[in-house]
């Protein structure tokens, strides 16, 4: 599977119609009124560094959606391996409270780092 998925990054990054359009540039209409970051605040820098194969840079343009994307990429793998082994998709059960105030408080730490960075 892992060589599934670096198959599929190698060809988003070689396909030089999807690398010109993460390169154009979109403001943040949120920052441009208020002067504060968005929760999608570099975002698309974060997905330009995973197409370009560094996730250390992903991860400092915006944390969040970094995690985020890892987790939503690797649940889809894991669904599809399941999928292809004839094994039943779980549905996940519902969150604990512990990983709920966990959730709320890396979004916090992550509006805060992403304010404290000044992006």
């Amino acid at each position: 599977m892992a060589a599934f998925s670096a198959l599929l990054v190698g060809l988003l990054a070689a396909s030089t119609s999807l690398r010109g359009l993460l390169h154009l540039p979109i403001p943040c209409a949120f920052k441009s009124l208020t002067g504060f970051p968005s929760a999608g605040c570099d975002s698309m820098r974060s997905v330009r560094a995973f197409v370009a194969l560094d996730p250390w840079a992903a991860f400092i343009a915006n944390p969040l959606f970094s995690l985020g994307l890892v987790l939503f990429v690797g649940g889809g793998q894991h669904s599809l391996v399941s999928l292809l082994a004839a094994r039943a998709v779980k549905t996940p059960a519902t969150p604990l409270s512990w990983f709920r105030w966990t959730l709320v408080a890396t979004v916090g730490l992550t509006r805060a780092w992403m304010i404290f960075d000044r992006r």
